[in-house]
């Protein structure tokens, strides 16, 4: 099965938040049309019949397969302070034990912001941001010297990611390659830049 979702303009006629896709079999038969909005909820609807245009196809529903697939939870108490976070989206920043120490949850100036402190926080990301330019034009310029000596460069790697292309659609991404878990496990954060 395929699932193609269709974009709704911003500032078009379509109900806002709208969203709308058509699920597919690996011929590329619409059979499912699933809709409804992202702040409220989504239905799915068996699709009855379609006009046979793979590129843009026009369907038709079956009203009474409707099903709801989605639901979304009422918001918490005070969240128009908090930018309408659900309580999953608020909890996610939440500081956690024995994590490594690149995870972006112990950014110090995060941690500033969070605490009210936005002084403290926007000199410490400009703290953070100027350590890393200093990072990236070291990399460049060993990059350059090696070029100019013929010589390889390994480039940056990420410690628990490797850079692959997508099988389904071709665009790289990053694959989880393993360690973060043992590492974890046994508190070994050698392998961690001091990226703070």
């Amino acid at each position: 099965m395929r699932f193609e979702v269709y974009p709704v303009l911003y500032f078009s006629r379509e109900q806002p938040r709208k969203v709308y896709g058509i699920v597919r079999d690996a011929a590329g038969v619409p059979k499912y049309v699933v809709q409804g909005t992202w702040d409220k909820s989504i239905d799915m609807l068996k699709v009855s019949s379609w006009n046979g245009n793979m590129e843009k196809p026009k369907v038709e529903v079956d009203d009474t397969s409707l099903r709801r697939i989605w639901t979304a939870n009422p918001l918490p108490k005070g969240s128009e302070k908090m930018h309408n976070f659900t309580k999953f989206s608020i909890e996610l920043n939440e500081p956690e034990d024995g994590v490594a120490p690149t995870d972006s949850r112990l950014r110090p100036d995060q941690r500033l912001m969070e605490n009210g402190k936005w002084d403290d926080a926007n000199r410490k990301k400009l703290e953070i941001e100027e350590k890393q330019r200093v990072v990236r034009k070291r990399r460049e310029a060993e990059k350059e010297v090696a070029m100019k000596r013929g010589e390889n460069y390994e480039e940056y790697q990420p410690t628990w990611f490797v850079r692959v292309q997508d099988e389904s659609n071709g665009a790289l991404i990053h694959k989880y390659k393993g360690g973060y878990w043992e590492a974890k496990e046994q508190q070994n954060w050698s392998k961690c830049p001091h990226i703070f």
